[in-house]
C-alpha cells in the first residue's frame, strides 16, 4: 500500500526515512495510506503594488532617450561635413551667448533697466523671478559647457543639452514661438553631432 508523506502529500518509497520531496523524517506511525490536502502557500505578497514615485532624473532619461530616436535615428542626417563644421562652430556660439545675456541677467538681478522696462509690460513679480532664475540657469550652464565643448568632451555636450532645454522653458514662458522654433533647432544640431563628443567621467 502507498505512503504518502503527512506534511507534504508526497508519496514515500518504501522503507523511506526521509520524504524526497520536502525533506520531513518519515515516521511508521506519521504515515498515511492516503494523501493529505496540500495547498502549497503562495510566494507572493498580498499587498497591492504601489508604483515607485519617478524621479526628475528618470523623467530626463525619458526625455533623452525620445530625443535619441527622433532627432537620432527618424530626423534626416547631417552631411559629415556639416557636421564638422558644427561641432567647430558651436563652443565660439557659445560663448557668444554668454556674452550677450550676460547684461540681461544684470539687469535681471537688479543691476539695470531692464527690470523697470518689463514692469512697463505688467510682468507679475513672481513670474519675473522665475524669468531670472531661468536666464540664470542658461548662462551658468552654457558658461560651464565651454571647457567641454572646445575639448569635444561628452561633459560639455550633456551641459550645453541642458542649457538648450532650460532656455526652452524660458522661451514658453514668454511665449516666444521664434525662441522655441531656435532652441528645437538646437537640439537636433546636438543629437546629430552627440558622437563627436568623446566619453568623460560624471554626466
Amino acid at each position: 500500500m502507498p505512503r504518502f508523506c503527512t506534511k507534504c502529500g508526497a508519496e514515500l518509497l518504501e522503507n523511506a526515512r526521509f520524504c524526497r520531496q520536502c525533506g520531513a523524517a518519515v515516521q511508521p506511525s506519521q504515515a498515511t495510506a492516503n494523501p493529505p490536502a496540500y495547498e502549497p502557500t503562495p510566494s507572493y505578497s498580498s499587498a497591492p503594488l504601489q508604483a515607485a514615485p519617478a524621479s526628475a532624473g528618470s523623467y530626463l532619461q525619458r526625455l533623452e532617450q525620445w530625443l535619441n530616436v527622433y532627432l537620432i535615428e527618424k530626423a534626416p542626417p547631417l552631411q559629415p561635413n556639416w557636421k564638422d563644421g558644427v561641432v567647430k562652430v558651436a563652443p565660439w556660439v557659445t560663448l557668444v551667448s554668454v556674452v550677450v545675456s550676460l547684461p540681461f541677467l544684470l539687469a535681471g538681478l537688479g543691476l539695470g533697466m531692464v527690470p523697470v522696462i518689463t514692469g512697463i509690460f505688467g510682468d507679475s513679480s513672481l513670474g519675473y523671478a522665475l524669468s531670472t532664475l531661468l536666464l540664470l540657469g542658461v548662462v551658468v550652464l552654457r558658461g560651464l559647457s565651454l571647457p567641454g565643448l572646445f575639448n569635444r568632451t561628452s561633459t560639455g555636450w550633456r551641459l550645453a543639452y541642458y542649457a538648450t532645454l532650460v532656455n526652452a522653458a524660458y522661451s514658453l514662458l514668454h511665449f516666444r514661438g521664434f525662441g522655441l522654433l531656435l532652441n528645437g533647432l538646437s537640439l537636433y544640431l546636438l543629437f546629430q553631432v552627440r558622437s563627436y563628443y568623446r566619453s568623460s567621467d560624471g554626466l
